[in-house]
C-alpha cells in the first residue's frame, strides 16, 4: 500500500489527510487549530 498525505494550512487551522494512492481510501485525518496570537 502506497500512502500519500495532503496538508492544508489555512488561516484558522492545519489539516492533514492520508490516503491510499491506488484506491483513494481515507486512511487517517487530523486537524489542529493555530495557537492564539499567531494569525497573519
Amino acid at each position: 500500500m502506497t500512502l500519500v498525505a495532503g496538508v492544508d494550512s489555512s488561516t484558522q487551522s492545519c489539516k492533514v489527510v492520508v490516503r491510499d494512492l491506488e484506491t483513494g481510501a481515507l486512511v487517517r485525518s487530523g486537524r489542529a487549530a493555530h495557537p492564539d496570537g499567531t494569525e497573519v
